[in-house]
């Protein structure tokens, strides 16, 4: 179910990787490449076995940089120093920015009232951890963190969806009307505007949630041989396992 003919991955997201067919009596497999950006350590997953252990969880893929073109970039594996397995990667753009919620709403009145910004992206730019939110009705920008402390406030992402949160004061002497509330993300690529509306009695109106829209990520899987083993690249696994789990749990 991983396989196709050409493993894709966009500039700074995660890939897997696997080796198969390695001698028994093998221990560590480095994995090197332009487009990584640290070598990756491959290791059997028993004790003689021919193949190396399954990494497609969190926390277990391996970082593509951020800062390379689009474009075509082996992966060579070594073992002891002597290259065993090879991969060709092919690297495209940057995704674009998918916006599935954007709420603004405050709490509070008068001098006490704050502004709670909760932006969901799914397919956030894996190399910005921040945004900054601006709008008429905040005495200043405002910094959105993927892990603020206005998260719990907000809806949960789903999946491998990247939430940013913040809170911020209104400002002062502010009249009864409708604000916008802008965020620039994907490094000035993309921009989201939500609406806040400010009451005579200085008690905003919450946001409407926007709908969360259904969608499927490929999964690609790439095989390449070298000698008697082969490199496997397996691209952008963890979300679509996650939702298969989620389903399965409802189900």
């Amino acid at each position: 179910m991983f396989f196709n003919d050409v493993a894709t991955a966009p500039v700074g997201d995660s890939i897997g990787l696997r080796i198969l067919g390695m001698p028994s009596y093998w221990d560590e497999a480095v994995v090197t490449s332009p487009a990584l950006r640290k070598p990756a350590r491959l290791t059997p997953k028993s004790k003689g076995a021919a193949d190396s252990a399954e990494v497609y969880g969190p926390g277990q893929m391996q970082r593509l940089r951020s800062d390379i073109k689009p474009g075509a970039y082996i992966l060579t594996a070594t073992f002891h120093g002597r290259t065993v397995a090879t991969a060709r990667l092919t690297v495209t753009a940057q995704a674009d920015a998918r916006i599935v919620s954007f709420q603004v709403w405050a709490r509070g009145k008068g001098s006490d009232s704050s502004v709670t910004i909760c932006l969901i992206d799914e397919q956030a730019a894996p190399d910005e951890p921040s945004l900054v939110a601006k709008s008429p009705a905040f005495p200043g920008p405002v910094t959105l963190t993927s892990t603020g402390s206005a998260a719990d406030s907000c809806p949960t992402a789903d999946g491998s969806d990247t939430l940013y949160s913040g809170r911020v004061p209104l400002r002062t002497g502010l009249a009864a009307g409708s604000y916008p509330v802008t965020v620039i993300s994907h490094h000035g690529r993309h921009t989201s505007t939500q609406e806040i509306t400010i009451g005579e009695s200085a008690h905003p109106s919450r946001s409407a949630a926007g709908d969360r829209p259904e969608s499927t990520r490929n999964r690609t899987l790439w095989q390449a041989a070298g000698g008697g083993a082969c490199l496997l690249v397996v691209v952008a696994v963890v979300y679509t396992v996650r939702r298969r789990r989620r389903r399965a749990t409802r189900s």
